[in-house]
């Protein structure tokens, strides 16, 4: 019996521990791809939990299946690790993988435009925000020092304070002479000094930032790639959002995805998931504050592969089927173009046939002439434009007729000719009457 209780705590021990592993998450943090002469490009990791991971097996390669060597077997809680490369990160833009022990890809850095000594593609703030190019390096350490240049001064919204003003409790002051109070002092004065209330202390204003919405999203994203969420700053300034929070389906579905990002006055910027959140075949997409209040949502039926789903206008809340637009204006919907397709025939007229006297004629069809509405090609969301071709078709020999007539000659001679021929038969008729009736 001991010997089960020990084993059933060895194996609840076991799951505390791995469970806790679970949470530790390993992701790349910054990228140097542009180095000097004589020093080496590199890629700083960021283990963003209070877990120790073990990475003997991780890996880490660019799109050509390029590999960077990561040293290191273990990271430390919370931990900046370097991985070093030579002519792997390309200066013009890549996209660097980082995959664990089973090969699955857990975290994605992708970069553009033209790099140089100066720059890095830094991750705003460390761990979990989105990515900047910035001008000053956080090799091995936090990124805070290097994205402070991204905060903004945003124009407030301050609310309504009002300061009270001291209020004053008189006390009364009583004389009693001697002549009115029997056995008083002379003059006895009670006074008291006015008492004024302290005036309670301003508050400190609080920012509200409003007009941030949901842009796009992407929630069947390919095969190793993150679902991401665009955001719009629909404001005459840059706005930083400080431990915002992105969720699905209210009290279910996943755990809610928390942030940090700054989006330029009217422009998008979006997060990536670390984790996946939302179902292909329908969900909610909701947005709250850092004060857990709801600043925007939206529900949809379904998601395909890599299609996003984006805001059709700044008028309504409509959405639909995109190709993605990350960090860029929408596109147009995606219009499903056999639904659009449709064909109609003219009836072909029935041929008439004509017959000339006295002659052999041939009467052909008439040609007819049968269009149609070619399948509707949607451009730029669009209505189809509808096309008419002309289908002609060979003439077809209805048919062959003759009429012959005859020249009406001697007509006495052929009325005298057919008496002859009625009475030779009427006369053989009562010939075998006759024959007949002797017989009998």
């Amino acid at each position: 019996m001991r010997r089960i209780i020990g084993l059933i705590i060895l194996l609840v021990m076991s799951a505390v521990y791995a469970n806790h592993l679970v949470l530790a998450e390993l992701v790349i943090n910054e990228l140097y791809p542009a180095p000097s002469t004589g020093e080496t490009e590199w890629v700083e990791l960021f283990n963003n939990e209070n877990s120790v991971i073990d990475i003997t097996n991780y890996s880490l390669s660019d799109l050509s299946n390029n590999k960077i060597k990561i040293a290191t077997t273990s990271a430390n809680p919370y931990e900046y690790i370097i991985t070093t490369s030579t002519n792997v990160l390309n200066n013009t833009g890549d996209t660097i993988f980082l995959k664990n022990a089973l090969t699955e890809v857990i975290d994605i850095a992708t970069y553009s435009g033209t790099f140089t000594t100066e720059k890095t593609w830094t991750r705003c703030p460390d761990g979990f925000g989105s990515w900047f190019a910035l001008n000053t390096t956080s090799k091995q350490s936090s990124n805070e020092t290097a994205c402070a240049v991204l905060t903004p001064t945003p124009t407030p919204t301050l609310l309504p304070t009002t300061t009270p003003t001291p209020t004053t409790i008189p006390t009364p002051t009583n004389q009693h002479s001697a002549s009115s109070v029997p056995n008083a002092t002379p003059t006895q004065v009670i006074s008291s000094t006015p008492t004024s209330l302290s005036p309670t202390p301003t508050p400190v204003p609080t920012i509200i930032i409003n007009n941030i919405y949901l842009s796009e999203i992407m929630a069947s994203p390919n095969a190793g790639e993150n679902e991401w969420v665009e955001l719009y700053n629909d404001n005459d300034y840059s706005v930083t959002l400080e431990n915002w929070a992105i969720d699905d389906q209210v009290g279910a579905g996943a755990t809610p995805f928390h942030f940090s990002l700054t989006i330029s006055a009217h422009e998008y910027n979006s997060i990536n998931l670390a984790k996946t959140m939302f179902n292909n075949d329908g969900d909610q997409v909701n947005l709250y504050n850092s004060n857990d209040t709801l600043q925007d949502s939206f529900e949809y039926q379904k998601s395909g592969k890599n299609i996003s789903l984006g805001r059709m206008s700044w008028e309504n809340d409509d959405y639909c089927e995109q190709t993605p637009s990350k960090n860029l204006p929408n596109n147009n919907c995606i219009t499903d173009t056999t639904t659009l397709t449709s064909i109609t025939h003219i009836p072909t007229p029935i041929p008439t046939i004509k017959t000339v006297k006295n002659s052999t004629n041939i009467t052909s069809s008439i040609k007819p002439q049968t269009s149609y509405i070619s399948p509707s090609i949607i451009s730029n969301g669009r209505l189809p434009i509808h096309i008419t071709h002309p289908v002609n078709y060979n003439s077809n020999v209805l048919g062959l007729t003759s009429t012959y007539s005859m020249p009406k000659k001697y007509p006495l001679i052929i009325n005298y000719l057919n008496f002859i021929s009625f009475s030779y038969s009427f006369l053989t008729i009562g010939g075998i009457l006759a024959k007949i009736k002797r017989w009998s």
